[in-house]
């Protein structure tokens, strides 16, 4: 009895061990996680699109009116000795040229080439109260006044004046103004004139009739492109490189906001095809100025009637006590008609009185004769 009592026990013993085993095996496999393999991923590349062209941001503009023919719109002024990349001839009178601030036009007289001879410098003398001025037009107040016989270092020629050196003080005179022997005597008519008097050759009286000494008219930007064909030298101090040229009773568009473009003093800044250029204030109105007062004045003896408000080249000689209508002061010159004709005259050269030669008002030129007038403007 004992032994099955025994057996008895072995065989249960063995039974709740076996389910013990199971229970734990079922409970291992439930809370054993899944294997986790990792998730491939596919990134779509970003869409390449061109950027949107931008127009450039500009300044709010003003339209002003040019009070002159010829008026250039300047990009940028060189100086003296500057070597410059030449692209070619635009016409008889320009290079066109090629800058950091874009092409622009040059006139020829004021640019070096590689086969120009190289100038002389020479000694002068000057005649008497003979002026220096700062800039190659002969414009604005003298820097210097000279005596009889001061010495003048020529450095250079232009067009109708020479750069000069005198002292310290680095110019330009008239090529009247200078002898190249010093001078003995004169009286206040010898080795040149005064501004704009001189008569270069035109014909005295009658009817005026006034064309164009070459030259071009703009009313927009010259086109900025070209090929470099080669260099040249700069021979003034001060000169334009010109982006294009205004005719009068052209509208220019004035900038009229600050941060675009180098404010010059005594200049206006103009937006000419997205670009920026200087005109003088004195050859534009702008809008909501008070028009020049217009009168009648009469022209002094030897009054020469030009093309252009720098008055160089030649021009037509008017008769003493020509009526001239006075148009605009242009600060160096008056803008006239004569019979309808426009031009420019020297200020100094026009009376607002009639001249008395002799005694007594005279409509026409008397050569040789002095004549008296009452204060001019």
């Amino acid at each position: 009895m004992k032994k099955w009592t025994a057996i008895l026990l072995s065989l249960l013993l063995l039974l709740t061990a076996g389910c013990a085993g199971k229970e734990t095996e079922v409970t291992t496999e439930a809370t054993t996680q899944p294997e986790t393999l990792p998730v491939e991923t596919t990134t779509a590349p970003p869409e390449t699109t061109e950027p949107a062209e931008t127009e450039p941001l500009l300044p709010r503009t003003e339209e002003a009116a040019i009070l002159a023919d010829r008026v250039p719109a300047v990009l940028m002024l060189l100086s003296r000795g500057d070597t410059v990349d030449v692209v070619g001839e635009y016409d008889e009178d320009h290079y066109v040229i090629k800058t950091d601030s874009g092409y622009g036009l040059v006139e020829k007289y004021l640019l070096a080439m590689p086969g120009d001879a190289a100038y002389e410098a020479w000694t002068g003398y000057s005649y008497w109260n003979r002026s220096v001025y700062e800039n190659y037009h002969l414009t604005g107040t003298p820097i210097e006044a000279l005596k009889t016989n001061e010495k003048v270092e020529v450095l250079d020629e232009l067009d109708d004046c020479f750069v000069v050196k005198v002292g310290d003080v680095t110019g330009f005179m008239k090529r009247e103004d200078i002898s190249k022997n010093p001078v003995r005597s004169q009286n206040s008519d010898n080795g040149g004139s005064s501004s704009g008097s001189s008569n270069s050759g035109g014909q005295d009286g009658g009817n005026i009739s006034l064309q164009w000494n070459g030259g071009i008219t703009l009313l927009s930007a010259i086109t900025q492109e070209g090929t470099v064909t080669g260099q040249a030298t700069v021979k003034a101090d001060g000169t334009e490189v010109i982006l294009g040229y205004f005719s009068r009773s052209d509208t220019a568009q004035i900038v009229m906001e600050a941060g675009f473009a180098e404010d010059w003093e005594g200049y206006a800044t103009v937006l000419m095809d997205s670009l920026y250029a200087h005109v003088p204030e004195v050859l534009i109105q702008r809008k909501g100025e008070e028009a020049y007062a217009q009168w009648d004045g009469y022209a002094k003896y030897k009054t020469v009637l030009y093309d252009n408000f720098y008055l160089r080249g030649e021009g037509k000689t008017l008769g003493t006590n020509t009526v001239v209508h006075v148009v605009a002061d242009l600060e160096s010159s008056y803008l006239v008609t004569v019979d309808d004709a426009f031009g420019y005259v020297a200020k100094d050269m026009v009376s607002k009185t009639r001249i008395v030669i002799g005694g007594a008002p005279s409509d026409s030129g008397s050569s040789g004769t002095k004549e008296w007038s009452d204060p001019v403007l």
